[in-house]
């Protein structure tokens, strides 16, 4: 299944659940399998009570779904969003029934409902206190001590790495896979968006592009996979639709630019990591009158930034794109700050 871009921009900011926007089919073909799916498998096979939790945007609703195949199977109890319960005496009863009647369960919902719930009907949901134990014990995703799930087991999705390589790749690989240019880039012969789709393919690029990314994981940024297939969607198509991006500046919408100028807790974090601000002078000044013309991925041929009606804005776009399409782009990377070399490096072992 095959999405235009203006589909792909949609994703950037969305505040709204995506299993609440999208449908099944699209559903489907946005979602990253991240490890946690062969787990939940193995549970619901096991016939255990699940309880997914984590926080909004982790994308619960979205990961039920994924699985509704095998759900189908064992006919099991699925609670999609418990977050929204009205009647807490009603969901015992047919939570209750269904346990009674071994039905594997699952029920998806945010960290502070879950303990208002518990709260509420304390030890006659079924599970109860095993439920206690097991977020007392820290009973988490990928990390989690399986000898002591026994009927019960509390999935943490906070705790997956979504910043990891591994899941940075999957996700960007995803979107670029699933998208096509739209009519306008076509017929336009390529806009900035169907360009980026092409570099944002390269090793090289999604190399520097992880390595980046990585470091923010490393000062301690959470975040959820809204976030990052939002922040992919946005380096892709600048989140909007083609018909306004045809009319602006392909410049500002190249992926390079992007990657530092779009608005959420993600880019405020990456523009520390910004190579613009960290000074070469061999490079900068080659860069600068124009005489750095070997070494690039696409093509070697630029305007020199002293030439420029805005030079310091040229300068800043041609030295992100030297960082990522330039084999030394990567001489950038060791000017960053000895602090967040370190901190990054002691959280890679």
């Amino acid at each position: 299944m095959y999405f235009d871009l203006d589909f792909i921009a949609k994703l950037y900011n969305n505040r709204n659940s995506y299993a609440d926007v999208f449908s099944a089919e699209e559903l489907y073909a946005l979602h990253v399998e991240s490890g946690i799916e062969a787990l939940l498998k193995k549970y619901i096979e096991q016939k255990k009570l699940i309880f997914l939790t984590g926080n909004p945007g982790d994308g619960k609703t979205h990961l039920i779904k994924s699985l509704k195949s095998i759900l189908d199977v064992h006919d099991a109890y699925v609670e999609p969003d418990a977050n929204s319960i009205k009647d807490e005496e009603a969901f015992l009863t047919e939570f209750t029934k269904a346990v009674s009647e071994g039905k594997p369960c699952i029920v998806a919902i945010n960290e502070f409902p879950l303990i208002s719930l518990l709260e509420k009907l304390g030890d006659r949901l079924p599970g109860f206190q095993q439920i206690i134990a097991q977020r007392e014990k820290g009973i988490i995703y990928n990390k989690g001590s399986e000898e002591t799930v026994k009927e019960v087991v509390v999935v943490d999705l906070n705790n997956r790495n979504l910043l990891s390589k591994d899941m940075l790749e999957k996700t960007l690989n995803k979107l670029l896979d699933i998208s096509k240019p739209c009519e306008n880039c076509k017929e336009s012969n390529g806009c900035a968006a169907s360009n980026n789709l092409i570099k944002l393919k390269h090793p090289v690029v999604q190399q520097r592009l992880f390595s980046v990314i990585e470091k923010i994981g490393s000062i301690g940024l959470h975040v959820v996979m809204r976030d990052i297939l939002g922040f992919f969607a946005f380096v892709i198509t600048s989140g909007k639709k083609c018909v306004i991006r045809k009319n602006e500046d392909s410049d500002a919408n190249d992926y390079y630019n992007l990657i530092f100028n779009g608005s959420n807790e993600l880019f405020t974090a990456l523009a520390i990591f910004d190579p613009y601000h960290y000074s070469h002078p061999e490079i900068d000044e080659r860069l600068w009158n124009g005489a750095l013309t070997e070494g690039w991925l696409f093509e070697d041929k630029y305007d020199a930034p002293e030439y420029s009606e805005e030079p310091l804005e040229a300068f800043k776009a041609l030295k992100r794109r030297f960082y990522f399409e330039n084999e030394r782009g990567h001489e950038l990377l060791d000017l960053l700050p000895i602090e967040y070399n370190l901190n990054f490096e002691s959280t890679a072992h």
